[in-house]
């Protein structure tokens, strides 16, 4: 499978993960070394995200050895014992620890087969991000507004990763279930469609209760709630990027009743569709 292919079959899974990712940030560093650098062999219960600016390292990870320079970043997974060294100096590195799970409490990078090492594109959205963070320290530890800050850039570090690996075309997804990946294929065409979960089920020749088992198993949710996560955050890109009315918007993910696509919207997003447009400073419709 080439790496269009790769991100093709993908898709599906990279959209929920990042619509659906519980995502929390542990505290990080920025390393900034004239001399030697040397990290003792440990085993961390999160992942350790490494972005180097400056110098070369050599990481050995699970007994492999990975070297890594300039606009390079490495994944470290948890539970895997891990050290480095510098072969080169200067070096300056960030380092950012998080979990990253879905509402089921499956592990978004493991189902999604990302790799250790990539590069960074400079320049790119990821760079820039990976450079706010780097900033923030920058501002010193200890501080207050650094401490609030970190979680914030963590979040959109790991969802641009997420972006830019599926892409590349890096992604090697987990072997999942023939029937969640033609339940999700079928969920995405029947955006505007009110079909039930019952219907998906019967399309797919199984019971409505093994499908919610296979979704469940894979995601944490079951095909209605993934169908109505997808149809919610559909309808909020529509009320970001159009002027079309409410109504017709809630038409087009599969309600006939406005009113009642008010309601899942707010019972998803926390606030109207009204709500949403006017926080953004668009006029309601």
């Amino acid at each position: 499978m080439n790496g269009g292919e790769r991100a093709a079959a993908s898709r599906e899974l990279v959209d929920f993960a990042v619509a659906n990712a519980v995502i929390r940030a542990f505290p990080g560093s920025r390393q900034a070394r004239d001399d030697y650098y040397r990290l003792a062999p440990r085993t961390l219960s999160h992942y350790d995200c490494i972005f180097i600016r400056r110098g070369e390292m050599i990481w050995t990870v699970g007994g492999e050895a990975t070297p890594a320079g300039p606009m390079d970043l490495l994944l470290l997974p948890p539970a895997v014992r891990h050290s480095a060294h510098s072969t080169r100096t200067p070096m300056l590195f960030t380092s950012i620890h998080f979990q990253a799970t879905l509402p089921g409490g499956q592990d978004v990078f493991d189902l999604l087969g990302t790799p250790l090492r990539r590069s960074v594109t400079p320049g790119s959205r990821l760079d820039a991000y990976l450079a706010g963070a780097t900033a923030e320290w920058d501002r010193g530890r200890g501080d207050l507004m650094t401490d609030l800050l970190i979680p914030g850039w963590a979040r959109l570090i790991v969802l641009e990763l997420l972006h830019d690996d599926a892409t590349q075309g890096r992604l090697a997804p987990r072997p999942v279930d023939p029937l969640v990946r033609a339940g999700l294929e079928l969920i995405t065409r029947s955006l505007a469609d009110k079909v039930p979960p019952a219907d998906f089920a019967t399309h797919l020749g199984v019971s409505p209760q093994h499908l919610n088992r296979l979704f469940r198993r894979t995601l944490g949710v079951t095909a209605l709630q993934y169908s109505t996560q997808l149809k919610m955050t559909h309808a909020a890109g529509l009320l970001d990027q159009t002027d079309q009315t409410v109504r017709a918007i809630a038409r087009q993910v599969g309600y006939d009743d406005p009113y009642h696509f008010s309601r899942v919207f707010t019972r998803h997003h926390g606030v109207s569709p009204a709500r949403w447009r006017a926080q953004r400073g668009q006029p309601p419709r």
